[in-house]
């Protein structure tokens, strides 16, 4: 008995095990191989962005000294293992605003976002980026932006329910569309998006 549980232990150590953030269903292959697009690694985290060259999306703000530009990318995320789209909104400001909520109103929708934020600072100046991750149930929003037909969405980031910055960003609807198409092309809806609805919850209401 003592043998057999030697060589069970001996074989669980020789054999390959899944590694971290691999992704499930999705064609990684067929993403890298799109013109024009690069990836790094978060400097955060341990997932590895892959970001599109006809990007970022300008924004308009109503924040003094402050400059905000959006992403919507690819990230391969080591802890879901899986690779979904991503809405970065991407804040540079003299002080620091500590923002958990994105408010995104687009056409006649209201969407309120639970999102993840990154900071650093460098010189009195202070880098913010408010990420929020596409699940199969908030992948509606993606379409709505691909449909928007060139009207730019409002935004409002939050802390609870206090206002910090306001503005909009002028999506385009055809880098959307191809961006969600792509997602679909390389299998992204047959991975298990459960752990990224959970993450990433969010809100839908009609807009005010």
């Amino acid at each position: 008995m003592r043998k057999v549980l030697l060589l069970t232990l001996l074989l669980s150590l020789l054999l390959p095990l899944p590694a971290l953030g691999e992704a499930d269903g999705f064609d990684l292959g067929r993403l890298e191989a799109v013109e024009g697009v690069y990836s790094f690694e978060d400097v955060n985290t341990v997932d590895m962005v892959y970001r599109f060259p006809d990007q970022p999306f300008l924004c308009q703000t109503d924040g003094e000294g402050t400059e905000v530009v959006a992403f919507i990318d690819f990230v391969s995320l080591a802890l879901e293992g899986c690779v979904v789209p991503r809405l970065t909104l991407a804040v540079i400001s003299p002080e620091p605003l500590y923002g958990d909520t994105l408010l995104l109103t687009v056409g006649g929708a209201c969407w309120r976002l639970t999102v993840s934020s990154a900071l650093s600072e460098y010189d009195g100046t202070y880098y913010e980026d408010y990420s929020f991750c596409f699940s199969a149930d908030s992948l509606p929003l993606l379409s709505s932006l691909g449909g928007s037909k060139g009207k730019d969405a409002a935004f409002t980031l939050l802390d609870g329910e206090e206002a910090l910055l306001s503005g909009t960003v002028a999506f385009s609807p055809e880098a959307v569309s191809t961006l969600y198409e792509l997602f679909e092309d390389c299998g992204g809806k047959d991975q298990p998006l459960e752990a990224v609805a959970e993450r990433w919850p969010f809100e839908k209401e009609k807009a005010k």
